[in-house]
């Protein structure tokens, strides 16, 4: 939705060369995943953890010691007192000053060294830190303690990348996806329309058209190829 690219990684892969991290729902957690999170973090990375994490050890037993998120909870810079799953009911998260619906969880947190970013608007943990951003090292780890609703997710989407300095591919019409692809030295730029409508497009200079013409209009449910001159 953001048009920026991603891998999709796992915790035997090398992450130092991403500036973001996302690991949602992390259950499990053991102390040589926590210890990789940490140092890449410390190091310069931006690492997102969300409701769940650190629960559980690898043979899926609840870690006794310690508080959730257990093993990570200084990395977080929080540690959770409470929680209240929402079953089939919405909750709200107050982000300055504008209000998102979430869903499925909210975890109710205390925070150590963490700040911060939005607070629920709800209940009796109205006022609470619903997502919180801890600094740690050279980086930062981010706590979301609910499901984001879509608009939700791109507001902290748009902070994860404005604290990473990380720049979109471009700007597209909300539903028109944007990927680049690199091969042989040439870089490719794919425009696919998730819509029904077709949407006016302005293509980043130094790219023309791989075939056919260019309108300036991607047709509803289509696909245009460019390639860098």
């Amino acid at each position: 939705r953001a048009n920026v690219p991603v891998d999709f990684v796992g915790e035997h892969h090398d992450w130092s060369g991403y500036r973001v991290l996302i690991a949602p729902l992390q259950f499990l957690m053991t102390p040589e995943h926590a210890a990789k999170l940490r140092a890449y973090v410390a190091q310069g990375g931006h690492l997102l953890l969300s409701w769940r994490s650190g629960v559980k050890d690898a043979t899926n037993l609840c870690h006794t010691e310690g508080a959730v998120p257990c093993l990570v909870d200084d990395l977080c810079g929080l540690a959770l007192t409470e929680y209240d799953c929402l079953r089939d009911v919405t909750g709200v998260v107050r982000w300055d000053g504008t209000d998102y619906e979430c869903q499925h969880w909210c975890d109710i947190v205390q925070l150590t060294t963490a700040e911060p970013l939005a607070a629920y608007g709800h209940d009796f943990y109205a006022g609470t830190p619903a997502i919180t951003r801890n600094a740690y090292g050279q980086g930062l780890t981010y706590y979301a303690g609910t499901t984001p609703t879509p608009e939700l997710a791109d507001r902290l989407v748009a902070q994860l990348l404005a604290d990473a300095d990380i720049a979109p591919l471009m700007d597209t019409p909300h539903g028109v996806e944007a990927v680049r692809r690199v091969k042989d030295g040439r870089t490719y730029l794919f425009l696919l329309n998730h819509t029904e409508q077709p949407h006016a497009v302005s293509i980043p200079d130094g790219f023309c058209p791989w075939n056919g013409e260019w309108t300036g209009e991607i047709a509803p449910l289509a696909v245009q190829v460019f390639v860098q001159a």
